[in-house]
């Protein structure tokens, strides 16, 4: 079995299963588990599976074990995303005071948003606040530390009442 053939059987079996051992997929595809550990940070690069503790599990599972980054979860539930961004950009009016959190739905918010008069948006993300100065938008950020999986400023400073 070719490598690219054994990465793509590997993904198959994630998404059919939600999740899959090493010991498993060695054995269903006739290699060894180191290969397949191999294999799984290979996939896990490429954000087309999670990579955790001895095996892998879906992206849309990962969320479990661990926070995904944005650029993981970029692609998962569009359709969604779509539907959510659009109802919600709707809601704003002018003169409105909207608080983004970040996240990769809220991220794709930004580009439905409308250009209204006195709209402020406060954000605690980074990125969010960044596509929102380059459309124009009066952005106020939170401070805090930035957490790195989802590039929002977190802790007690990043909130004040």
């Amino acid at each position: 079995m070719l490598a690219e053939d054994r990465l793509n059987a590997i993904v198959s079996m994630v998404q059919q299963t939600g999740s899959v051992t090493v010991p498993e997929l060695a054995e269903a595809l006739g290699v060894t588990a180191s290969t397949i550990r191999r294999d799984l940070q290979t996939l896990d690069r490429a954000h087309r599976i999670a990579k955790v503790h001895g095996g892998a599990t879906s992206l849309e599972r990962a969320h479990v074990t661990r926070d995904l980054t944005l650029n993981e979860r970029s692609d998962l539930h569009n359709d969604d995303k779509e539907r959510i961004c659009a109802r919600a950009a709707a809601l704003v009016e002018p003169e409105s005071f909207v608080y983004i959190d970040s996240g990769s739905t809220t991220l794709r918010l930004i580009e439905h948003l409308p250009h209204l008069e006195d709209v402020t948006y406060v954000t605690d993300s980074v990125l969010h606040a960044q596509h929102l100065a380059v459309r124009g938008m009066r952005t106020v950020v939170l401070g805090g530390e930035l957490k790195p999986e989802t590039e929002a400023l977190v802790g007690p400073d990043a909130w004040q009442p």
